[in-house]
Parts: structure tokens; sequence; C-alpha cells
């Protein structure tokens, strides 16, 4: 239905151009415009179902944001004029969703209907062209980032014309990249503008970004080893498992990515399990530059800083521990894999690959059966543990550890993560070598077998490496895992999950509670109250997340019970290991564990800081009263 994909290019279009005029018909516009494109590509989409929430969620998103925008200023002046950042970020949104919509039938759109559609990038790029100019002009040098952002978006676009399609892709995600640095006229000089003003909005906006980017970048065909595009869903899946340091694969990542696909993951890795704000503003200050007050404060806020006094030397710490303990893990697995028999350029490459991978406790590897190969060398999984441990853990409980080993005092909290972090590993290792002795260890010497249980002790609560078969596990084996990947790692570290403080204050709270005490204490200090009902209310929405991320796998899937359990709570907590069911899943399964990684990466943070908001105290009192529970 060629006609109705043109007409619904020309409403969207349209809306862009009314929009920049701060017009009130440009929601109307932009609505039916959305309509009309579903319409036009039900016949895709009915060949396609699992396209159909990932349209409808980008529409819903769009149009909500058109209908609750105000379109003019308090004095009935244009709220919008076509230089101005809104018209930019307004168009930039519908020419994406235009795209979404072109991509889904690729197959079926002709020529004419790719270069209609191309018509809505090109409106907000003009856009973006004489907001950069006027900027320029009245002094502010910051404009100069956006119009890179979309001069490189051409470039790439330039270099595949032959796929018009992915031209358009390339030419949105230049588009994209450049709207964080369009500022308001009252942001001048802030790069950032509003994404640094809320930290909630800033973790989400930049995990959002980044997985949009991988997406794009894995979805080129000089991505992919056959030379074609891997799928728009599938590229998708493969960057929000990357950038959210989760591991769940659809595709393998050894023969289904080339150097290019395989470097573009591992620079969502490390960009995902540091955060892109930490890289951004320690570059920032790098050049001499700082930003304003407010969003340095965000920003300490998202690292769990107390003030942003210390916020530049922090998250410089960060990146060179990060670093340093990267390229020692790389060095030292190069060494390994040498030994083993690969040359050194593949095994440097392989080390560096892993490292990273292990240090974000992301669970990519370059091998089909993950660590599978390496179960009988107990050299690489202690690298890979050790790598595996200090990235689960902030980076203050990781420099604390010469004085905690010398018995100096150190911080309550760092003692505690790492009491808990020892507890879970020496539980863990002692149940997984019991319960998979004579299973997944069968055949392996008693000292491989150790070493194995002790790797997949520290892996199964925070990366998703694996050096046994996970399916050939036991079914109570499963459920022991599905517990402790359910508390995940450490606050501050690159790991997912509940977070090991969270389950040791509700586990002091039991314990206090069943002696008859009002407080808990632990190691001579009693824990306030707000940190005890924090993580009951963490905890709590991890089951109740946990709960409709398994009934929405139930109602849609034909999975089993306990590998629909054992999926979604392994993509919630960020870790991922699979017994089998991430393979078959279809389009709708995989949005599904999407949002669920995208929600345990993002979801933990962003509640702590929700939570930590309204810390002021009532000016009464109500009376107590008593409600038996149990």
């Amino acid at each position: 239905m060629p006609e109705l994909a043109i007409t619904c290019s020309v409403l969207v279009s349209g809306a862009g151009l009314a929009l920049a005029r701060g017009l009130q018909v440009a929601r109307f516009l932009a609505t039916a415009g959305l309509g009309v494109g579903l319409w036009a590509a039900s016949p895709v989409l009915l060949r396609a179902p699992d396209f159909v929430l990932l349209f409808a969620v980008i529409a819903l998103a769009i149009s909500s944001a058109l209908w609750q925008s105000r379109l003019a200023k308090p004095d009935g002046s244009l709220g919008i004029t076509l230089t101005s950042p809104g018209a930019v970020q307004a168009g930039a949104v519908v020419a994406a969703a235009v795209w979404v919509a072109l991509a889904i039938g690729e197959s079926s759109y002709s020529r004419l209907v790719q270069l209609s559609a191309a018509v809505s990038v090109t409106l907000p790029s003009l856009f973006l062209v004489g907001w950069s100019t006027r900027s320029l002009l009245a002094g502010s040098r910051s404009a100069l980032v956006p119009f890179a952002c979309l001069v490189a978006g051409l470039a790439v676009a330039s270099r595949l014309s032959g796929a018009p399609v992915w031209a358009l892709a390339a030419w949105c995600a230049g588009l994209l990249l450049a709207l964080p640095f369009v500022q308001s006229e009252e942001d001048v000089g802030s790069e950032w503008g509003i994404l640094l003003e809320h930290p909630a909005r800033l973790i989400a906006a930049t995990f959002a970004g980044l997985c949009v980017l991988g997406t794009l970048v894995l979805a080129l065909p000089t991505s992919a080893t056959t030379g074609h595009s891997l799928g728009l869903l599938d590229a998708a899946f493969t960057a929000v498992s990357a950038a959210c340091v989760t591991g769940l694969i659809v595709v393998d990542t050894s023969s289904a990515f080339t150097t290019t696909g395989q470097a573009a993951i591992l620079l969502l890795i490390q960009f995902g399990g540091l955060g892109i704000m930490t890289f951004y503003t320690v570059a920032l200050r790098a050049l001499g530059r700082r930003l304003g007050l407010r969003h340095e404060l965000a920003l300490s806020e998202v690292a769990l800083l107390d003030g942003q006094a210390g916020l530049y030397s922090a998250l410089g710490l960060v990146l060179r521990l990060t670093f340093s303990v990267e390229l020692c893990g790389a060095a030292a697995l190069c060494l390994c894999f040498v030994h083993g028999g690969l040359d050194w350029p593949a095994a440097a490459w392989r080390g560096l690959f892993t490292a990273v991978s292990a240090f974000c406790n992301a669970g990519f590897a370059l091998e089909t059966s993950s660590l599978l190969v390496y179960r009988e060398q107990p050299g690489v999984l202690a690298i890979v543990g050790a790598l595996i441990v200090l990235g689960g853990l902030a980076p203050p409980a990781v420099m604390a550890l010469p004085a905690l080993l010398r018995g100096q005092l150190v911080p309550l909290q760092t003692r505690l993560v790492w009491w808990t972090t020892s507890l879970l590993a020496g539980v863990g290792f002692i149940a997984y070598l019991a319960f998979e002795w004579s299973h997944s260890l069968a055949g392996l010497a008693w000292g491989h077998k150790v070493a194995n249980a002790a790797f997949q002790s520290l892996t199964l609560r925070t990366a998703g490496f694996n050096s046994v078969d996970v399916a050939a596990t036991q079914p109570a084996t499963q459920v022991f895992m599905i517990a402790w990947m359910f508390v995940g790692g450490s606050p501050g570290g690159t790991a997912g999950g509940i977070k090991t403080t969270t389950a040791a204050l509700l586990m002091l709270a039991v314990v206090a509670s069943l002696r008859g005490r009002r407080d808990v204490t632990v190691l001579r200090r009693r824990i306030v109250h707000t940190s005890v009902y924090r993580a009951a209310a963490v905890a709590t929405v991890g089951v109740l997340s946990g709960l409709v991320v398994v009934l929405a796998l139930m109602l849609t899937q034909r999975l089993p019970p306990q590998m629909a359990t054992f999926e979604a709570v392994s993509a919630l907590a960020t870790v991922g290991l699979s017994t089998g069911g991430t393979v078959l899943l279809d389009g709708v399964g995989k949005i599904i564990i999407m949002l669920a990684m995208f929600i345990g990466r993002v979801g933990p943070l962003t509640l702590f800081l929700l939570l930590g908001e309204h810390r002021s105290r009532a000016r009464w009192q109500f009376p107590d009263a008593e409600v038996d529970v149990g």
C-alpha cells in the first residue's frame, strides 16, 4: 500500500512543519500520520507480529509527548520557531518514528516511499543547521558538537547509498546523537541541557540513547558476517543486552558479528557498565571545562556521592581503576589463550573482550559455548572470576580491601559489602558443589570440580559466564541459582539485582524481629529505619517486577514455568545465564526480555534516587497502632 505510506510521510512531515511554527494542528497531523503508518504497515505486521508492540510503544510515546507539550508561550507568542531546540527535538523524534515504520516494511516499500520518508529526516536536519548557525553567531561554540554529529551521520549515510533504509538509519542516528547537545536559550553553555536536570531522567535517557545507537550500529550490514543486516529486532536485543551488561543473546556473538560488530558490542558493554555520563564528565574536565553546579549535583547523586565536591576525582578514580584492572586482566588472559594455542593477535583481542565483559559483569564471550571450553583451565576461570568480583563491587569497596585486611577501620557499608559477598560466594560454592557433583560436574577431576563450582558461585550472581552446561543442572540447583541471581552484586558496582546490602539488611531485620528487637544492628552499629524501609521497598519492587515478567512470558511464550522464571530473573538481575529459553523466544518474548533487561539495569538506581528525594519530616505524628502479621 504505497499510497498510504506516502500519506503517512506527508502527514508527519506536515506535523514537523506545524510543530516548528507552534501550531496546535501538529498534534492532529502527527497522530493521524502514525495511525496511517500503522495501517500501511499492517501486511508486514501481520507477517511479523513481534513488531506490533515496538511500533505501538513508539507511536504512543510520540503522540503522548506531542499532546502534553506546550506549543505556545504563556504570553500567546509562538513557543517553537524554525531555529529553536523544540523544532529540532520534535522533528527528530518524528523522523525516527518514520524510519522505524519504514524498516518494518523494508522489502515492500518502493524507492519513492523511501524518498518521501527521507523528507521527514531532512526537515529536522534543516532545523538543526538553522539552530547551530544562530547559536554560533551568538557566540556559543557548543553548537559545533551537534552539527558535527549530523555531518557524521550524513557521511555514514553516503557510504550506505546502496541500502536506502540503512542510509536513512545512519542519518537518523546522527540526528538523534545531536539532540542531547541542543539546548534552550536559557541553558546556553550547558551541553546536555534538560537531560541533566534530574538524576533519574539522566540514567534512563543515557541508557536508552545508548541502546538506540547500539541497535542502529549492530543492524548495519557491516556488523554482520553475512554481509546482510542482522534485523532490527535481533540487533536491538543484542544492543540492549550489551548496554545493560546482561549477556543474554539470540545470535552467537563470535559467528554472527564481524570484528566491527564485536567492537561495537565491546563499547556498549564498557559504556553501559560504567555509564556514558562518567566518560563524558571526565572528558569534559580533561578539556578544562566543567558542568554547572545543578548538573554536578545530579551526577553526584547518580554516582552515590554525598556531594559534588569530590565528583571529578571520584569519577576519575573509577575510570583509572576500571582501565587498570581490565588491562591487567586482558594481559593475563592473553597469555593463557596463547598458551592454549591461539596466535597473538587473536589472543589479545579475545583477552581484551573477555576482560572488559567480565569486569563489567556482561557475560558476553567470543566462544559459542561461553567458557565451557575452559572448564579444565583453572587459570582462565580464576582470572575471569577475579574480574567479576572486582567489577561487581563498588570502587570504594575495592580500594578499601588492603585496609580491611590489615584490620583498619573502614566504613560500615564497605565491611557489610565484603562480608555479604564472601558469605554468598562461600555458601554458593558449597551448594553448587554438593548439588552438581554427579550431574553437570560429572566427568571432571575433583580439582576441576572444585574450580568450576567456585567459578559458578561467583558468576551466577552477576556476570552470566558459564563453564558448565546450565541446562544440564538439576531443578533444585536452578531454584538456588534464581535466588542468588536475584540478590546480584553490590551498590555502585556494575552488577544488577537487588544488591548485597539490600539482602543483608533484610536478613538482619528478620533476625532482629525474631529476637524481639526494635532496631537492626550490625558490627556494633544501629541501622537507621530509613535504610531498612528502602531495602524492603527495593526487594518488594524486584519481586513484583519479576512476577510481571514471568506472567508476561507465560502468557505469550511456550516455556515451562521454571524456565520462564529463570529467564525473567536472569534478565531483571542483568545476569545473562540461560537454561535454553532465550533461543526459544519469538518476537514478543524478545521484546519482553529487552524491557526486563532495561528495567533491571536502570530501575534499581532510579528507584533509589526516587526514594531519596523526599526526606522532609512531618510536623506531627499519628498515634501508634499494632497490626498482627504471620
